[in-house]
């Protein structure tokens, strides 16, 4: 059985870029897929191009963390996009909630999101709750990192035994994420 090879417009933002979780997230996209990929960064280029050349939108979750604001023309092309347009999450609470009308008006076909099945209804209520989900992990071990530790050090060799990633959130977020923070330092 032969699969049609798909065009994929990967619609992301740089700015997010400072965590390299999130460039690696997107990075990959073009790695694995047997798809062509085109990657459009909203925060340096005018979305001024047909969308007729491709059959999928993806929003990186990157995309809808950092904007807020969309032009009146770019919500009528993505809206009039006929293709499959799916939309990335992470930080449900904040992204999704803050983009429901947006996402009413592009027409979004499927969620991709941190939250686990048992709970979809609970945040993705009324029309979205009738879109396909798939419930993916935060993110993943890029492959560079898995051929620079290709061997592993004896545990009594260690630096450290425990490690973790976090950095300073703004107050918004909680005691939780202050004290994940604490714990990493």
């Amino acid at each position: 059985l032969e699969i049609a090879i798909m065009n994929i417009l990967y619609i992301t933002s740089s700015s997010a870029y400072y965590t390299n979780a999130i460039y690696d997230y997107d990075s990959s996209f073009s790695l694995f897929s047997k798809n062509n990929i085109f990657y459009f960064n909203i925060e340096r280029n005018l979305f001024c191009f047909p969308l007729d050349d491709f059959d999928v939108i993806i929003f990186s979750y990157s995309f809808f963390a950092l904007t807020n604001n969309f032009s009146s023309e770019f919500k009528k092309k993505i809206s009039a996009f006929s293709g499959t347009k799916i939309a990335i999450f992470q930080d449900e609470y904040n992204s999704f909630l803050r983009h429901r009308e947006n996402l009413k008006h592009f027409d979004i076909t499927a969620i991709v999101t941190l939250v686990q099945e048992e709970h979809w209804n609970d945040v993705f209520q009324n029309e979205f709750s009738s879109l396909p989900h798939m419930h993916v992990l935060a993110g993943y071990i890029p492959e560079h990192l898995k051929t620079l530790y290709r061997e592993s050090i004896p545990l009594d060799q260690r630096k450290w035994h425990i490690g973790y990633r976090g950095r300073i959130m703004p107050h918004i977020y909680g005691k939780l994420t202050r004290e994940k923070y604490e714990i990493g330092v």
